[in-house]
């Protein structure tokens, strides 16, 4: 399940992450210079063996792991994805973390929208809900095009949460897909 740039102009369009704070999502921070967003099912399975054989498998959804690749990406976004904070200071934006152990450090929940347009006039908008960053590789001056990217999981809502944020995501939800007949942009 990926959105990529790949297939321009129809593909991905539009990506943008929201924070997930106390159960509320905050304002959408846009990826202008995404390339990828992708994502895949992580389960957790069991074989049930009986008469020297297989008799059957259990499997169940655990988690989502997602994957982020930008061009770059903004002092806003990368507080979103990485937590910190940022301070403006006249012309220059600076991006502070510190370590502190272990309150106060950790990295926050947020959700990822990304978009792509279809041939057929309509897009097609993936949602992982509740996201966490675990590999975070920001680019640097020695990199060429100073590509960036972000690897997490995204775990399932909870009641409390599903209700918090107006019912956009359903309780135990990790992901959904909404196609749309129009072009309909992220919210």
């Amino acid at each position: 399940m990926a959105l990529s740039e790949d297939t321009r102009p129809y593909g991905l369009k539009d990506c943008k992450v929201k924070l997930w704070t106390a159960g509320a999502l905050g304002a959408a921070v846009d990826l202008p210079v995404a390339n990828t967003f992708k994502f895949k099912e992580a389960e957790s399975s069991a074989e049930f063996e009986g008469d020297d054989r297989l008799v059957g498998i259990g499997a169940h959804l655990t988690h989502v792991e997602w994957e982020l690749e930008a061009d770059g990406i903004s002092m806003a976004a990368l507080a979103v994805i990485a937590g910190g904070t940022v301070t403006d200071s006249g012309t220059t934006p600076t991006q502070k973390k510190r370590y502190v152990n272990p309150v106060g450090n950790e990295r926050p929940y947020f959700l990822i929208e990304g978009q792509a347009i279809s041939e057929s006039g309509g897009d097609l908008h993936a949602r992982v809900y509740k996201c966490k960053c675990k590999d975070v590789d920001p680019g640097g001056a020695e990199k060429s095009g100073r590509k960036t990217s972000y690897k997490g999981v995204g775990v399932a809502v909870t009641s409390a949460e599903a209700t918090a944020v107006g019912g956009s995501a359903a309780v135990d939800e990790c992901y959904d897909f909404v196609k749309n007949e129009g072009i309909v942009a992220i919210s």
